[in-house]
């Protein structure tokens, strides 16, 4: 008999961790949301600067989420 590799299902903790992921992403999926001028930031509309916010935030919560072993 051979042995077979045990997989072990994520734990709820990881999932929820996951979740987190969709966020940002559920977020930029609904322009309406953030579909105006202000408030500005250095002169740039808050519909360009948001965007490119949410980038950052993703990247950062991607790699909290990384070292939590998510």
């Amino acid at each position: 008999m051979s042995a077979q590799p045990q997989t072990q299902a994520p734990s709820r903790r990881r999932v929820w961790l996951r979740v987190f992921l969709l966020i940002p992403f559920i977020v930029l999926l609904y322009p309406p949301f953030y579909n105006s001028i202000n408030p500005t930031f250095i002169d740039i509309p808050f519909f360009y600067w948001f965007p490119l916010a949410m980038i950052i935030v993703t990247a950062i919560l991607t790699g909290v989420l990384y070292f939590l072993g998510a």
